[in-house]
């Protein structure tokens, strides 16, 4: 079964990197991909759970030192934009957990023509699909209203229905995605996301409960192709798992391609 799934990884990074590969520049509007190094100490891992009313909760957990290798990609065309990423967690060993993330949005700006004033830049159907090697697939699906923030280059909410195919019926999703530059000797930039998920799951069948993720970075950007700075990883209920936390600042060096 695992070894299915990470063949299907590496079929789905392989057909993304053709359409990057083989799309011509001109059918984006603009484009943007990158690839991250980041390196934490003091990731938790449950160690022991316990289990009342379909609910897990982390009795004890060990700490672990990660390093994850991203590749991400961001474009937008006529009809919208795309975001996905692909994570390798211990990358620098031949045990790495592979995880992504692909979400397309259909801009109703673009499509329709639609115009919403000074506050509201953009409304759109948002979908998001989520896999990893030990993880099954997360469908989430719902709308977007992008935003205009002076200071900001863009504030992105995605609200989302979500569908973890790991436990019984739906949650929701609440997704907010920043980022700003400013210049304070060199360039800096300020960006991240956040998502809150609320419970998920069934007693008899097992429930996730609600948790907060959230990833805001700072990065000086030494040159147009290298930038290095800290991200900040916190994560509240951690895969839905009551009482076990991430509190973990990363070092972060990311290249453009």
């Amino acid at each position: 079964m695992m070894q299915r799934l990470s063949s299907r990884l590496n079929l789905i990074l392989w057909l993304g990197l053709t359409f990057l590969v083989g799309t011509p520049l001109q059918a984006f509007d603009w484009g943007a991909t990158h690839l991250v190094y980041l390196k934490g100490s003091g990731y938790e891992a449950p160690d022991k759970l316990s289990f009342s009313e379909g609910i897990a909760t982390s009795d004890s957990a060990k700490k672990t030192d990660d390093d994850i290798v991203t590749f991400e990609h961001a474009n937008g065309t006529k009809w919208g934009d795309t975001f996905f990423f692909v994570d390798a967690t211990n990358a620098s060993t031949l045990r790495s957990d592979v995880y992504m993330e692909f979400a397309p949005r259909v801009s109703s700006k673009k499509t329709l023509g639609m115009n919403y004033g000074s506050l509201v830049d953009d409304i759109l159907v948002s979908t998001q699909y989520n896999v990893g090697k030990n993880a099954d697939p997360v469908y989430l699906y719902g709308f977007a209203i992008d935003w205009k923030v002076p200071g900001l280059n863009f504030l992105q909410s995605n609200f989302y229905v979500r569908d973890d195919r790991k436990v019984e019926g739906t949650a929701t999703q609440i997704t907010l995605v920043w980022q700003a530059q400013f210049q304070a000797g060199v360039k800096f930039e300020f960006s991240g996301f956040m998502d809150y998920a609320t419970e998920e799951g069934k007693q008899d069948t097992g429930i996730k409960v609600s948790n907060l993720l959230t990833q805001p970075a700072l990065y000086a950007l030494v040159t147009d192709t290298l930038h290095v700075g800290l991200e900040y990883q916190y994560w509240s209920n951690k895969f839905g798992i009551k009482k076990l936390q991430d509190n973990v600042p990363q070092l972060a060096i990311r290249m453009n391609l």
